[in-house]
């Protein structure tokens, strides 16, 4: 007996519509060495920028305010299965478990009537549990004694001895699911610790 699988995945770019969507699937958040929240993960979408630079991941406990078409973060929107989970300070976005996304879509462009904002729309595909058993953990994180220190003289002679910079940046995360019952209820469970200190001049 023969069997065969068949799998698929959802292209990166749909080109069947004016909605500018791009997909951001496990394999390629897992692949980057970027922050893993979904601020981090959006400014690898082309026209997508950060209101303050991400470098090294420093940003990663940060809202770094997302940016695309001149319009900033106020404007945008942040979806979980495409139910809106904005807060109700404002448009501020929510960190979401990293661990916990199966993938993630960044719209750009022409976004649906159904948004309140005109910005970017980041909507959150989340892991289930599946049939089989399985799991996934990331460990990351930088000492300080890493970063140069760009300090000279002429610094130095301003009274400024201290540069910006890193003290610190850890981040662990994980996820564990499986079945309860087989092809009808499954269980995921997903963890998340980060930790940045960062010094300023």
């Amino acid at each position: 007996e023969e069997t065969i699988n068949v799998s698929g995945t959802a292209p990166q770019v749909d080109v069947q519509q004016a909605t500018r969507t791009t997909v951001l699937a496990r394999d390629v958040i897992d692949s980057l060495p970027i922050s893993r929240n979904v601020m981090g993960l959006a400014v690898i979408v082309p026209g997508v920028r950060p209101g303050t630079p991400d470098m090294g991941g420093v940003q990663t406990t940060e809202q770094v305010g997302l940016r695309a078409r001149g319009l900033g973060g106020l404007d945008g929107d942040q979806l979980v299965e495409g139910m809106s989970i904005q807060s109700y300070e404002g448009t501020s976005l929510s960190f979401l478990d990293d661990t916990l996304q199966s993938e993630m879509t960044v719209s750009t462009a022409a976004i649906p009537a159904d948004t309140g904002g005109g910005g970017i729309r980041l909507n959150s595909i989340l892991k289930d549990g599946g049939n089989n058993f399985s799991g996934s953990a990331f460990m990351g994180g930088t000492k300080g004694t890493w970063v140069a220190n760009n300090i000279d003289e002429k610094l130095r002679a301003r009274s400024l001895s201290v540069a910006n910079g890193l003290d610190h940046l850890e981040a662990f995360t994980g996820s564990l699911g499986g079945p309860i019952l087989k092809d009808k209820l499954w269980w995921i469970f997903s963890a998340r610790h980060q930790s940045t200190e960062t010094t300023i001049a």
